[in-house]
């Protein structure tokens, strides 16, 4: 019975992750995203030193009628942002990508993106620091999917279900 009841829980989780795109922006939403550090650093024959960005984008590119603003900011969104750019879908694009010299070389820094009419699925964002012509440091930051945080707590509540159950089954003398 319990291998029924964990087979039956694997099989809702991979439906729920199943085709997963991400998040999914529709017009007036914002989403942003703070970094602090970057994963790895390599070598690179660059001609730019600072900060830059690349967002991902899922099955629902920007295409015609969609309009999304990225901002990149220094240390917080209390502060005024270093470049924005507003994209809009006239020729579909995957990949967004936004930079500013000079920035973020403390390996630290903040984005945002706002979708001002459509919808598009983010589904990760890569930050770039080049602190000299010949130093890449990155890190790939996966969007977290609402069926995610579904996931997580029913994986919680089986947990939960079965730890109570065994507490109060009766136990042979």
């Amino acid at each position: 019975m319990k291998t029924i009841a964990w087979v039956s829980a694997f099989a809702l989780a991979g439906g729920l992750t199943a085709g997963a795109q991400g998040v999914h922006l529709n017009g007036g939403d914002i989403l942003s995203w703070e970094f602090n550090g970057v994963s790895m650093c390599q070598f690179t024959q660059e001609s730019f030193i600072g900060g830059r960005f690349f967002v991902s984008l899922g099955m629902d590119m920007l295409g015609p009628g969609d309009t999304l603003r990225l901002e990149m900011f220094e240390n917080g969104l209390n502060e005024a942002h270093l470049v924005v750019e507003t994209y809009d879908g006239s020729t579909p694009l995957g990949v967004l990508f936004l930079q500013s010299p000079q920035s973020w070389l403390d390996f630290q820094g903040v984005i945002r993106l706002t979708m001002l009419s459509g919808s598009v699925d983010v589904s990760n964002v890569r930050f770039d620091v080049l602190p000299n012509l010949n130093t890449l440091c990155f890190n790939v930051v996966a969007v977290p999917e609402p069926s995610t945080c579904l996931l997580a707590g029913l994986g919680g509540a089986i947990g939960a279900g079965c730890w109570i159950s065994r507490l109060f089954t009766p136990k042979p003398l």
